[in-house]
């Protein structure tokens, strides 16, 4: 039995890693909407239609010769437009994000960000149910 697929807004700098994680997660049955920076994504926003965020803390830090946002400023963006939207952070260092609903250490195999992304939504789904209720 295949497993419902989610639509995922995957924000990672590193883009080879990033096109062998989007096509693994769509082998899972999600749609992945892959971005490289935060500057896209918040020009996008308006047209992005996802389900579960999962961004890379470190986005700029390979970029330092422009300024650009990073994970935690695209992060804060994303949940001051779509709070109910869950946040996944991928990050190196630091697990902990104030703008993150859920955390991971990278390198995260598809396996651990499938599962995660799979419990952001069931969570998701159980809130809606109290609230209904």
């Amino acid at each position: 039995m295949q497993k419902t697929g989610y639509k995922i807004l995957y924000v990672d700098d590193s883009e080879e890693a990033a096109c062998s994680k989007k096509d693994l997660l769509g082998d899972l049955g999600h749609f992945v909407l892959l971005y490289h920076n935060a500057e896209s994504v918040i020009d996008d926003l308006e047209e992005l239609n996802y389900d579960v965020a999962l961004v890379d803390r470190q986005l700029f830090e390979h970029h330092n010769e422009n300024f650009q946002r990073n994970g935690d400023e695209l992060m804060q963006i994303l949940k001051r437009r779509y709070p109910e939207r869950p946040i996944i952070s991928l990050t190196a260092y630091n697990m902990k994000s104030d703008y993150a609903d859920y955390g991971l250490f990278k390198p995260s195999s598809i396996r651990n960000i499938d599962d995660e992304v799979r419990r952001a939504m069931f969570d998701i789904k159980r809130k809606r149910i109290i609230l209904e209720d």
